[in-house]
């Protein structure tokens, strides 16, 4: 949920996005609104320039990629479509009255170059840019994404791609899009091999009476499911499991139906192979509702933050919820453990476990695990090298 809005008197810069946005916009950030420096008539490479300026005015670090990527998804037109028009010095209005935009009606030039401004505006105030384009690119997914749901970030892919790993090597059938380079190999911790290599054995081998192995479909749980990302890609990329997706609040499990209704209507198949659970995930009783001992694997993406370092970024600290974002501790670890040991509870021996973390809880939650039902614990680090996964095999 958004914070209560910081005392004081708005700028007119914010008392404008206040009265467009239903006081909301700016979260309670000190934001003055700078001019965009271009007109409709402009040439869309200076609209580039000038929202990029405007943007990286308000401390937005990628601003030249995210001047583009507004200006695309309001005028319906592809980057290249963009590139090209630089290229031929081509004006905001030619662009659409070429037959661009998917709106031709009278009057729809103007209404969208008015909703441009607003975005930029709303960009400026430091609004996610997810939540204005009204989506988040997550592996090959359009994932919908908006006020009260946790916008999922690229690292949380690796974790994802770990579990797909996982099912290729015991079998199942992985479409080649899912398995992309960058899997985050090399691991830390206790019986770590160093080299990286033998991600088999690091993740359960079939030991021979079969407790490796899932069975034809295999049943996988996303715990704290937010918007639906992880399982959702598991489903799409993986089209031999059936998914379950557990989340505690309604307005996220909202836009995980909404994520998941897409998807089934492009491939109708997949309504029978993923539940949408509202539960507790952190609640062991959650293995009464789905079942003990039922799952082949667990991912989760559980809030973990440590209540003593609130995060910086505005677009963070102020529109990420918080039931999405902290970990119930000081140390952030509270829940993490609660997950460890519902996923414990969940998984029929030999079953995959893997969960995404703070960088500084590594050590604690593979000691946690190894006291709570599970063996081969690891740490894989994300792409940047930071420690970011737990991965274990339910005894």
């Amino acid at each position: 949920m958004r914070k209560p809005a910081l005392p004081g008197r708005a700028s007119s810069g914010e008392q404008q996005l206040q009265t467009q946005y239903g006081g909301k916009a700016t979260a309670g950030l000190r934001v003055t609104t700078m001019d965009i420096g271009f007109s409709f008539n402009s040439q869309v490479g200076d609209a580039l320039s000038g929202i990029a300026q405007a943007l990286g005015q308000a401390g937005i670090e990628h601003a030249d990629n995210e001047a583009r990527l507004l200006l695309s998804s309001t005028f319906g037109v592809s980057s290249s479509d963009i590139t090209l028009a630089v290229i031929m010095g081509i004006s905001l209005k030619d662009l659409q009255s070429a037959g661009h935009c998917p709106i031709s009606a009278a009057g729809a030039q103007e209404e969208n170059f008015r909703l441009l401004r607003q975005r930029v505006m709303r960009r400026q105030a430091r609004e996610p840019l997810q939540y204005i384009v009204g989506y988040a690119p997550f592996r090959f997914l359009k994932i919908s994404v908006g006020p009260g749901v946790f916008i999922p970030r690229p690292e949380t892919e690796t974790l994802v791609q770990i579990g797909l790993d996982w099912l290729r090597d015991k079998g199942q059938s992985v479409s080649a899009e899912g398995h992309s380079a960058g899997a985050g190999d090399s691991s830390t911790g206790e019986g770590t091999d160093s080299t990286g290599k033998g991600s088999k054995a690091e993740l359960g081998p079939d030991n021979g009476n079969g407790r490796g192995r899932p069975p034809a479909r295999p049943r996988i749980a996303d715990l704290c499911a937010g918007s639906g990302a992880v399982g959702l890609s598991v489903l799409t990329e993986c089209p031999g499991t059936e998914v379950y997706a557990v989340e505690i609040s309604g307005d996220a499990l909202e836009w995980a139906h909404k994520n998941a209704d897409k998807i089934c209507r492009a491939d109708p198949s997949a309504k029978n192979r993923y539940h949408l659970v509202h539960g507790d995930a952190a609640d062991p009783a959650i293995a009464g509702t789905l079942g003990t001992g039922r799952f082949d694997a667990v991912l989760s993406n559980p809030p973990y933050v440590p209540l003593s370092r609130i995060p910086q970024q505005p677009e963070v600290r102020e529109y990420d919820p918080d039931i999405a974002l902290y970990g119930g501790s000081a140390d952030g670890l509270e829940i993490p453990q609660k997950i460890i040991i519902s996923s414990s509870r969940l998984l029929r021996p030999g079953g995959l476990f893997v969960m995404e973390h703070d960088i500084s809880q590594a050590a604690a939650l593979r000691s946690f695990a190894s006291r709570n039902g599970f063996s081969d614990v690891r740490t894989r680090r994300d792409l940047t090298g930071r420690d970011r996964f737990l991965t274990a095999i339910k005894r």
